[in-house]
């Protein structure tokens, strides 16, 4: 009975872009088809900018820039993705041990990784955010130009977020552990940061109802100071005290809580009243006039309509009789000054006109009662 040993010596051929072995023995060896499969992929990213440079052409004849913006964006990750791919590829053609293998499959998927989002931060960054606020711009609401910013800041973090547990994952990092331990430190800093989550929320309520926006002037109830509104973050807001010349800073929630007066809102024009006392015997009709004309011939108040100035006789006073004018300024900021000025004109035109301003007087009559005799002291 006799045996037989036969031996099977089995050769590797490295394969070009892990596809189709390298059929002929070449000078390079082993880097032949490194060499290769490196050019094949810069070949491939050749085509694909020449087939962008071409949408390019088609997009142009488009009513929207948008398209084109979208290409410029998308070209330029599409390309790095490509040529990343083929120098891995390429890398996995060399004899190298498995162990290192694996090293270079994990930092090809974390850059892969880094790309992906790179290209979709591009896009979200200088497409979809500005497309957002044009879109915004032709609206008649102001809810979409307060969300925008809002959507732009929450996108951001998210994608700073997903992209570094995708890259711990992909990295060989358990996230799952990561991630139960950032549920319970969340739940720890929401315990430690109630005011401030309560500002951050309070902001984004302000931001959506738009009691005012920036520029507006307005007051609180029981609070007689004038702000205008600088600034709404999203812990604080930015006012400004016109009388004090200061800068103040009030959280959100503080905000949020208070009865708001606008200054502005329907519109800038706003109620100013001056009160005026003449003494008995005055001509009513004449005092009525005289304060007409002064509120009249100044220029930034409302003449037409049903705001034209009025002047209306008040009432009987201990010395005097009172007349109220009501007139309309124009410009909210300028109420102080033209409230100044009309006093300065009335005092001016009574003046002028004869009429008398009297001072608070009271008349004191001691009256003898029976059986009372003047003592003299000696």
């Amino acid at each position: 009975r006799q045996s037989y040993r036969i031996t099977v010596k089995v050769e590797r051929t490295p394969k070009i872009l892990g596809i189709y072995s390298f059929p002929y023995e070449s000078e390079l060896g082993m880097w032949a088809p490194f060499v290769i499969t490196m050019l094949n992929f810069l070949i491939v990213a050749g085509i694909a900018y020449a087939c962008a440079q071409a949408l390019h052409v088609i997009t142009r004849k488009t009513k929207t820039r948008w398209d084109d913006i979208l290409i410029d964006e998308l070209k330029v990750p599409v390309i790095a993705w490509i040529l990343l791919l083929g120098v891995f590829s390429a890398a996995f053609t060399l004899p190298i041990a498995e162990n290192i293998k694996s090293v270079l499959h994990s930092a090809y998927e974390v850059m892969e990784v880094l790309i992906v989002a790179w290209g979709i931060y591009r896009v979200f960054r200088h497409v979809f955010i500005p497309w957002m606020h044009e879109w915004a711009s032709r609206t008649d609401t102001e809810v979409d130009d307060v969300l925008v910013p809002v959507i732009e800041k929450v996108g951001m973090v998210t994608i700073l977020i997903v992209t570094g547990l995708m890259v711990l994952s992909n990295a060989g990092i358990d996230i799952t552990v990561l991630l139960a331990g950032m549920g319970i430190i969340g739940i720890v800093i929401g315990f430690a940061a109630q005011d401030s989550l309560g500002n951050f929320f309070a902001g984004i309520m302000l931001l959506l109802d738009r009691p005012f926006k920036i520029g507006d002037y307005i007051m609180f109830q029981g609070d007689d100071k004038v702000y205008q509104v600088k600034d709404v973050g999203l812990r604080s807001t930015k006012l400004y005290d016109i009388f004090e010349h200061t800068m103040v800073f009030l959280p959100n929630s503080v905000v949020a809580n208070s009865r708001i007066i606008n200054l502005e809102r329907p519109d800038t024009q706003i109620k100013v009243t001056i009160n005026v006392g003449v003494a008995y015997g005055s001509d009513v009709e004449k005092v009525i006039r005289v304060m007409e004309d002064v509120a009249l011939q100044h220029p930034d108040v409302v003449k037409e309509g049903h705001r034209r100035p009025i002047v209306r006789f008040t009432g009987f006073g201990d010395s005097s009789l009172d007349f109220i004018l009501i007139a309309w300024v124009k410009d909210v900021r300028d109420q102080w000054e033209v409230a100044s000025e009309l006093r300065r004109t009335i005092y001016r035109r009574f003046a002028e006109e004869g009429i008398e301003i009297p001072f608070p007087q009271m008349d004191v009559w001691i009256k003898e009662m029976p059986g009372e005799r003047n003592v003299e002291k000696g």
